[in-house]
């Protein structure tokens, strides 16, 4: 699934640098510059979606066919492969599909190309996402999926979806009934932690950068977000096991019947909705946005972006492939066949997907309300630093007050010494 994501992405960063349509060019041999078959750096594809849309491409344009290169499932082992990749200028790649975070760095050392935000057709597409696809006053991609974080809860069990941590925490004796964990959210070192670790920030009135860039995590409010998470773990309605969850570890969890609550992304609606492979809660669950302190919480706001590698033989087709993959046709595929969530607006209103997807409007609601992920050029730096205090928090090692007074320094150090 991810896999086609990817190609969908290449292409489509590269189709906002061209004014001429895939329908233009659906005969093309490959002989013309700029043109033949493309690669793309993709995401694991367990859903097919991906692949599926790779397919309907090759399809009409059998001289410009698109191959799927499938990155490691962890979000930092894939950066760190493509990173490796695109040090060496490496032709492998015509289009990778980046975790929005990763553009400011991509863009800034000069791996990926700029795109003519004129030539791209932005009419109707999600604003945040799209400025997630932007670095210095310039467009480097095109976002194919946007993401917010929802509260994934059993209907069977919860009469209604908590808006704040301390409803969530008083259903928590419904979970030890039924020999549950109450909540878990993404608490293994990866980025997943950094991400919740935000979301937590946010919650509390605090952040991890300012709208300069600048660290501003050294806060009373940041310190308390933290306390939020260590509390959880400390007071149990965070079971232990879940400061080894990935995302797909957390799914496993819920899916099986050991979790009331979960934060999690939209990808995993579809795949919690299929019976079988010892699925419990088929038919047993729905989603709300995430719990705050004071009320709703606030998403991170996720997504992968398509961007052009500036190492690509065949940008010209690239482009035309990422065009295409924007049309609500395909957009709509990335809904009904990955449980993704589009960055066209018109389908969060559409009818016929709301009725067969009821989530949307909630998934739009959440959008809406999400806060970006600090936007830089050493997002690896930062995140790694986060990802060191905060477990250490969460392990007990570290007080949530002196950590982020750490994590002011250690941000201070990385951004200055970029």
């Amino acid at each position: 699934m991810k896999k086609s994501l990817l190609c969908v992405a290449a292409l489509l960063a590269l189709a906002g640098c061209s004014g001429s349509t895939p329908a233009d060019n659906a005969g093309a041999s490959g002989g013309e510059e700029g043109r033949g078959p493309i690669a793309v750096a993709s995401r694991p594809d367990p859903g097919g979606v991906f692949q599926t849309l790779a397919d309907r491409w090759n399809e009409s344009h059998p001289g410009e066919p698109v191959e799927l290169i499938e990155q490691p499932q962890s979000s930092d082992d894939a950066r760190a492969q493509l990173v490796q990749n695109l040090q060496a200028r490496s032709t492998e790649f015509d289009l990778i599909l980046a975790n929005n975070v990763w553009i400011s760095e991509f863009a800034a050392r000069g791996w990926i190309a700029e795109l003519p935000a004129d030539e791209l057709p932005a009419d109707g597409l999600l604003e945040a996402p799209l400025a997630t696809a932007e670095y210095d006053g310039a467009l480097y991609a095109v976002p194919l999926f946007t993401d917010a974080g929802l509260l994934y809860y059993r209907t069977d069990l919860v009469p209604e979806p908590p808006s704040t941590f301390a409803e969530l925490i008083g259903y928590c004796d419904i979970a030890a009934a039924q020999g549950m964990g109450c909540y878990a959210g993404q608490y293994a070192k990866t980025d997943g932690l950094t991400v919740n670790a935000q979301e937590a920030i946010n919650a509390a009135g605090g952040d991890v950068l300012d709208e300069s860039g600048a660290p501003d995590v050294g806060t009373a409010e940041a310190a308390a977000g933290l306390q939020l998470l260590r509390d959880g773990f400390d007071q149990g309605w965070i079971p232990r096991e879940a400061i080894t969850y990935t995302e797909e570890e957390g799914r496993t969890a819920f899916q099986q019947g050991r979790l009331l609550f979960l934060r999690n992304w939209p990808y995993m609606h579809n795949l919690a909705s299929a019976e079988g492979d010892g699925n419990v809660v088929a038919g047993k669950f729905d989603v709300a946005p995430l719990p705050g302190i004071d009320g709703p919480g606030a998403s991170a706001l996720g997504g992968w972006n398509l961007a052009v590698s500036s190492y690509s033989e065949h940008p010209e087709t690239a482009r035309d492939f990422a065009l295409w993959l924007l049309e609500p046709e395909q957009q709509r595929t990335l809904v009904t066949d990955g449980g993704l969530s589009p960055v066209l607006a018109e389908l969060y209103d559409d009818p016929e997907l709301v009725a067969q997807y009821p989530y949307l409007p909630t998934l739009k609601d959440a959008l809406a309300n999400a806060r970006p992920l600090p936007k830089s050029p050493v997002w690896s730096a930062i995140s790694l630093a986060v990802q060191d205090s905060v477990y250490a928090v969460l392990q007990g090692e570290l007080d949530p007050a002196d950590a982020v007074e750490q994590l002011q320094a250690a941000l201070t150090d990385a951004i200055e010494n970029a």
